[in-house]
């Protein structure tokens, strides 16, 4: 299986956000930034790195998203 990459929009997509704009302040949060690749000046999200870093948000584990 390949790596699952996207891009701005679709991260926000994949972790139901509102606007790319939230994604855009979670690579820049100081102490859990959302990890990402710059391609061609553009960012790149592998899906999996996304997941992990998910997980390893404090706060209780919980069955949706929710805010964060």
């Amino acid at each position: 299986m390949g790596k699952r990459i996207t891009d701005v929009e679709g991260v926000a997509q994949y972790l139901k956000k509102p606007s790319k704009w939230s994604i855009y302040d979670l690579v820049k949060h100081p102490t859990h930034p959302l990890p990402y690749k710059k391609m061609g000046g553009r960012y790149a999200f592998d899906l999996d790195a996304v997941d992990k870093w998910f997980d390893s948000l404090p706060g209780r584990d919980s069955t949706t998203l929710g805010e964060f």
